[in-house]
């Protein structure tokens, strides 16, 4: 039994006696007031004694985000850190959160309420054929494996020091350089010419620490890299005459000194090598997809999917 004094003159609303009310019916007691004029009030309660078994409940259920959330979407991914980065960078209007394993990005899961999970590895051949795909996660969250582009061939090793994606702002950019300290003549080269004037002029604001010279294409660079000697060169890779890797292969055959070379491209590592990226990509969920969630993702995929076709060759007088 339990009771609490009401002081006269109170400015409360009465509100805590309802909820107190409520309380105490759901355990199955009952509640009265005891009053006194000028002395005040008792308030008492009994509870029933009867022991009543309990059980664990299971995790409540993941909720839907509500229709007016302003926050961005989150996703979570699984890996190392740098296909976080890889993806950020990318994909406006997300926030990913990075996962070492799959026990970690299932707890993110409960907690974070994504989107969606993204784990970057391929389909093993044995999933392929299974008419069931594995399970990943318990909870009715869209799963999406494959292999994301985050490695550098062999020769694109050789040939680059580091390889960072566009849009590249001025923290990634000088952490890149901060890789060189010896680096003080830097050429950048680039088609997109506002591009490659705000390069420099983010060099340039570093308190004259560096001297900066820009080309717009391949031969030009190639002038102006014997001019100016440079210690480090930004290389776009998708440039007309003279296209990026050819140029650093130039660049690194006739450099009297040592220098550094790092790609600033709007291309992924390893694009023109088809041997070495993802061969699947698979979405799976446990709630299943809807007629139109399938077709949403058929239309998607039509959309940015095109065959390679070889065309055969002709014989003649055939």
């Amino acid at each position: 039994q339990g009771a609490a004094g009401n002081s006269l003159g109170s400015a409360g609303k009465g509100l805590g006696l309802a909820i107190a009310k409520r309380f105490v019916a759901m355990h199955g007691g009952r509640i009265w007031a005891e009053s006194e004029v000028g002395k005040g009030s008792t308030f008492s309660f009994s509870l029933p004694r009867a022991e009543k078994q309990v059980a664990m409940l299971p995790p409540p259920p993941l909720l839907p985000l509500s229709s007016t959330q302003t926050d961005p979407p989150t996703v979570v991914v699984v890996d190392n850190g740098r296909a976080v980065t890889l993806l950020s960078r990318r994909i406006e209007g997300v926030q990913f959160l990075s996962a070492p394993d799959l026990r970690e990005a299932r707890k993110l899961v409960r907690q974070e309420h994504p989107q969606a999970l993204i784990l970057n590895r391929p389909l093993e051949m044995e999933d392929l054929g299974s008419p069931v795909p594995p399970l990943i996660l318990e909870e009715p969250v869209p799963v999406v494996q494959c292999a994301l582009p985050l490695g550098r061939s062999r020769s694109e090793t050789e040939l680059f020091d580091d390889w960072l994606v566009k849009p590249v702002g001025a923290e990634v950019l000088l952490s890149a350089i901060s890789a060189f300290p010896r680096a003080r003549r830097i050429l950048v080269v680039d088609d997109d010419v506002p591009f490659a004037h705000l390069i420099q002029r983010i060099l340039e604001a570093q308190e004259g620490r560096f001297q900066v010279a820009t080309a717009h294409d391949g031969r030009s660079a190639l002038r102006l890299a014997e001019e100016f000697s440079p210690d480090l060169v930004l290389l776009d890779i998708a440039l007309p005459g003279l296209e990026g890797r050819e140029l650093a292969t130039v660049l690194r055959q006739r450099a009297s000194q040592e220098v550094a070379i790092i790609a600033v491209t709007a291309l992924q590592p390893d694009m023109g090598e088809t041997s070495s990226g993802a061969r699947t990509f698979a979405v799976t969920s446990l709630m299943g997809f809807s007629e139109e969630e399938l077709l949403a993702l058929i239309r998607a995929c039509l959309h940015h999917l095109r065959p390679a076709y070889v065309a055969e060759p002709v014989v003649a007088g055939s």
